[in-house]
């Protein structure tokens, strides 16, 4: 046999173990993943749910007038209004979910630098600030898990392989889960809309499908305002903050707001059960006046002019009323979340993996934002060929603590369970950063994109030993 021949024979075993040795890499992967997944999901399949208050507007029938959006509702509808058939199905989807955006993790850049990202969305999805609402009767485990396969398709999308097109059907039903997600995508086409004018962009699609998520964010707005409208959160705010905080009392007396006698002592004895007798009591009648006509829109003011207390509030830890009860902080602890009726005490997974974000929410989330600038920092001279996908999740993160602010800002005794969704926004779009900006190769990954991930794969590895 000649040396040239005995040469080929040599590389061509070698390329096929890099092969075997792909296809075992791939193996593993999906392991860990169904291990994972399986042990998260576990308690919320095998537990019964429990409803709460909030839970009979989700179960009563489907309206566009009822003051709750229609997906949830509509449903449970399907679904026989069964707790336990509405428990099972919540917590499918949510592995469906966040299974995708673990793939979509693997393949958002090479390996090993996108175990970062794949490790990463296991440690979230596992956390019991998901999975507690897989049993929860509330409209919380749908809009997560629409928001993560939302995610997930952007991804896709940016890799070559997903079509836009269900980016915005996702879009869509996420919107149509919460008033939130409404004016969070009605905030994100309009900007779309005015880069596609400015850039003087001349393809139809892109208008055509910035002009859909608007027209959606739009109607979800109007639902929301047709709706029988919830006005404990301003309440709340005025009883918890705006009442004990001299600052705020005096800006707000500057614009109007009337002082009956006793209301300040009230309000600095801030006792929970008299909320009810601040908004009921007609000795105080002038003032309920003045909060319902002019209440929000000073509120607003106060809020746009003092940016630092708005900071301050949504990344700092400050006492918050649960249930008319003084329990914890203004992220979620175990104990808070037994409030909405969920299967957290029942988790298997190890507590430091299961906890992730239900205490320490804002170091958690500033943490990886300083993963982030550090590692793109580090290789800033890498980035050029992947500066499309960071800008894309850049924005998501910046678009998430846009609306960690503007909730936080919005209520006072549900601000755990409500930051959940711009929470879970922000730490998906910050791990999939980093991950990206860790493997980043310079100019040359962007000549090797047409080249498929597991082909270009070898051919690395077969070039380090040749």
């Amino acid at each position: 046999m000649r040396a040239q021949d005995v040469h080929r024979d040599k590389r061509g075993s070698h390329w096929k173990f890099l092969a075997n040795r792909s296809r075992w890499i791939r193996i593993i992967e999906l392991m860990i993943l169904v291990v994972v997944e399986s042990l998260a999901a576990l308690p919320s399949l095998t537990r019964s749910p429990v409803p709460i208050f909030d839970s009979v507007a989700y179960m009563a029938p489907v309206s566009l007038v009822g003051g709750r959006l229609p997906l949830a509702p509509l449903t449970f509808s399907l679904l026989g209004h069964n707790l336990k058939a509405i428990a099972v199905a919540q917590t499918l989807l949510s592995v469906a979910a966040w299974s995708y955006l673990a793939i979509e993790a693997l393949r958002i850049t090479r390996r090993p630098y996108c175990y970062l990202a794949f490790g990463l969305v296991l440690l979230f999805s596992s956390s019991g600030y998901v999975t507690q609402w897989n049993t929860a009767i509330l409209s919380d485990s749908i809009s997560l898990s629409l928001l993560v396969f939302l995610l997930a398709s952007i991804a896709s999308h940016l890799d070559g392989r997903g079509s836009r097109w269900r980016i915005v059907l996702l879009a869509i039903a996420w919107a149509f889960t919460r008033d939130t997600n409404g004016f969070e995508l009605f905030v994100v086409a309009s900007v779309l809309l005015v880069l596609l004018v400015f850039t003087r962009n001349r393809q139809l699609a892109p208008f055509a499908f910035a002009g859909v998520l608007f027209a959606t964010g739009g109607v979800v707005i109007w639902l929301s305002s047709r709706g029988v409208m919830n006005t404990d959160p301003l309440n709340h705010v005025m009883f918890d903050r705006v009442l004990t905080n001299p600052a705020m009392t005096s800006f707000f007396h500057a614009h109007g707001m009337p002082e009956p006698s006793g209301i300040l002592k009230l309000g600095q004895a801030h006792q929970p059960s008299q909320v009810s007798e601040l908004f009921g009591d007609p000795h105080f009648a002038s003032w309920q006046r003045w909060v319902t006509l002019r209440g929000k829109q000073t509120y607003i003011l106060w809020a746009l002019s003092h940016p630092i207390w708005v900071l301050a509030g949504t990344f700092g830890s400050h006492p918050v009323r649960w249930g008319g009860r003084l329990t914890g902080y203004d992220e979620l602890n175990w104990s808070t979340l037994t409030f909405y009726g969920g299967a957290v005490q029942h988790q298997i997974l190890w507590q430091p993996l299961r906890s992730v974000f239900v205490a320490g929410r804002q170091s958690t989330l500033v943490a990886l934002g300083l993963l982030v600038a550090t590692i793109m920092i580090v290789r800033r001279r890498f980035l050029s060929s992947v500066a499309r996908q960071l800008r894309t999740w850049g924005a998501i993160a910046g678009l998430g603590v846009l609306f960690l602010m503007f909730v936080w800002v919005g209520d006072s005794w549900e601000i755990g369970r409500h930051l959940i969704g711009p929470t879970v926004q922000v730490a998906i779009a910050l791990a999939l950063m980093a991950a990206v900006a860790l493997g980043a190769t310079g100019p040359r990954q962007s000549e090797q994109t047409q080249i498929d991930p597991e082909l270009n794969e070898v051919i690395e590895s077969g070039q380090e030993q040749y």
